[in-house]
């Protein structure tokens, strides 16, 4: 068993070799005050043991304010900019990708999860990201978690602790010939770091915009709703249209 930091606290997986790439398996959390790894401006590696981008770290805090303020499309167009900025490498490939699921199939998810959960406990907050992408190409899916208190924006800890139970997640699509570059060698190239890195922040970001679309067909989201990938502590938060 190895452990990692994540958006939430100390994360608990083993792995697997699969095609001479590491895959994580998910196994808990164990709660702490951590950043995650990939996020952490004094750590110059990641857990996969890249160096990490600095136009990555700028991005984000440049974006801050906007995501705050929850203009998504901003945000992606800014970091669609940077890697245009960038020379030419397979990532370049997610400029002209999105995630292909219908939003209004996945506000029906959403709102089935949601209501399995509040005959339970009464919703405060509800949470999804999706999995760890960049080290997982095979399938890109997000998860789904709902909490009785809501624990504000300031300091992400209290998502490592969920009410709700385990939830199937659901599978993206749309995105499928960048997965096939994150699963080439192009992913270790280090030629590409910063793009792949600021390309791993525009999938969350198309990830954040689908989640967004999807929340206008729930008809049971009456709570804030937070969203990013797996060890991202860029995260994004839609509220009910009143």
């Amino acid at each position: 068993m190895k452990t990692a930091r994540g958006p939430t606290g100390t994360i608990l997986f083993f792995t697997i070799s699969c095609a001479g790439r590491e895959e994580r398996r998910f196994l808990g959390f164990c709660k702490g005050n951590f950043r995650p790894t990939s996020l952490a401006p004094h750590e110059g590696k990641s857990c996969t043991g890249r160096t990490v981008s600095k136009l990555f770290f700028q991005l984000q805090t440049e974006l801050g304010p906007t995501l705050r303020a929850g203009d998504l499309r901003k945000c992606d167009q800014r970091i669609a900019e940077a890697l245009r900025g960038l020379p030419i490498s397979p990532f370049h490939i997610a400029l002209g990708l999105h995630f292909t699921n219908p939003p209004d199939e996945v506000g029906k998810q959403f709102d089935a999860f949601f209501l399995r959960e509040r005959s339970r406990f009464s919703i405060a907050a509800a949470y999804t990201e999706t999995n760890g992408f960049d080290i997982n190409p095979d399938r890109w899916y997000f998860d789904f978690f709902a909490y009785d208190a809501y624990g504000g924006t300031d300091d992400f800890d209290w998502l490592s602790d969920w009410t709700s139970d385990s939830h199937p997640e659901m599978t993206l699509t749309g995105m499928e010939a960048l997965q096939a570059v994150y699963a080439s060698d192009a992913f270790q190239d280090r030629s590409n770091n910063d793009a792949s890195y600021v390309t791993s922040l525009l999938v969350v970001s198309r990830f954040q915009l689908l989640i967004a679309q999807a929340s206008t067909f729930m008809r049971e989201l009456r709570f804030p709703l937070l969203s990013t990938g797996h060890e991202f502590q860029y995260i994004s938060e839609v509220r009910p249209i009143a």
